[in-house]
Formats: C-alpha cells, sequence, structure tokens
C-alpha cells in the first residue's frame, strides 16, 4: 500500500525560493561594524599538586632510562627457561614494604 505525498511539488519551492533569497540579501545588509575576534577565554592552570606531579613525571623521563640490554637479557632467561624466582626474596621485599606503610 502506498499513500501519495502532495504538497512538495515543484511549485512549493518556486514559491519559497524568492522569499529565501530576500532574507539572505537582508542579512548581509543588516551588518553595522564587523566583528573582530574574540579573546581566548579558556585557560587552565595547574595546583600545586599537579605542578608537583608534572615537575617529577618530567625529572623521572630524564633520570631513568630504558635498559634494552637489560630488559633483552630477562626476555631471554625467562623464553629460556632460565630465570629462576627468588620466592624468600620477594617476601623479603614485601614484609618491608608493609612496614614502611605503617
Amino acid at each position: 500500500m502506498s499513500n501519495k505525498i502532495e504538497g512538495a511539488g515543484m511549485s512549493n519551492i518556486y514559491r519559497l525560493q524568492p522569499t529565501a533569497r530576500q532574507d539572505i540579501e537582508r542579512a548581509g545588509s543588516e551588518r553595522s561594524a564587523p566583528v573582530g575576534a574574540t579573546p581566548a577565554a579558556d585557560s587552565v592552570r595547574l595546583s600545586s599538586e599537579g605542578a608537583s606531579l608534572q615537575a617529577l613525571q618530567q625529572r623521572q623521563d630524564v633520570d631513568a632510562p630504558f635498559d634494552g640490554a637489560k630488559v633483552a637479557a630477562l626476555r631471554s632467561a625467562i623464553e629460556s627457561g632460565s630465570y629462576r624466582i627468588d620466592a624468600g626474596a620477594i617476601a623479603g621485599r614485601l614484609v618491608d614494604l608493609e612496614s614502611a606503610l605503617g
């Protein structure tokens, strides 16, 4: 089943077209003065904690270089099965960490 849509023919478009042109011309002629660029209103300011974290990150990037040789050696040891885990050392460090945290 289909319904005929009426009222959207070309005669309606031609009837509306002159009005649209008049609106465009009127909008273009109503400018009284050119509008300049508005200053940027957005700004960001870090808190003292944010600034400290940013400085810490920058220092860490400089102070802690990536040791590719060490990573390659560890990867090789893990892949070959020769890497040994010292459970006692890990447990001792966890106890030390717990003590330091209180």
